[in-house]
C-alpha cells in the first residue's frame, strides 16, 4: 500500500467478506496481521551517505480487526506491506 499524502495519516479498510475460519483461528494479538513499514522521522525524509538508516522498515501497529473487516491507518508518506500469519 502507497500513501503519497503529505499533512496527514489515512485510513483504509479492507472487508474479508464470509471469511469466518481467520476469526475463529487468531484468538489472540499474536495470530493478527503483522504489518512493516517503511517509514522516517520526516515525511521527507531520505537515507544519505551520513544517514544510511534514517528512513527504514518498521514493525506497523495501526491494524485494527473488528466484525470481519481489517482498518488500516497509514502515517503520511509511508509504503507499508501486510502479511498474515497463522498459528496453531
Amino acid at each position: 500500500m502507497y500513501h503519497r499524502i503529505v499533512l496527514q495519516a489515512s485510513s483504509f479498510s479492507s472487508d474479508w467478506n464470509d471469511l469466518l475460519w481467520p476469526l475463529i483461528v487468531m484468538r489472540s494479538e499474536e495470530m493478527y496481521p503483522l504489518a512493516v513499514g517503511i517509514t522516517g522521522p520526516d515525511p521527507k525524509a531520505a537515507n544519505s551517505y551520513e544517514q544510511p538508516n534514517l528512513v527504514t522498515a518498521q514493525p506497523f501497529q495501526a491494524v485494527e480487526i473488528s466484525d470481519g473487516q481489517a482498518v488500516i491507518t497509514l502515517p503520511p508518506l509511508a509504503v507499508t506491506a501486510l502479511t498474515f500469519r497463522l498459528e496453531s
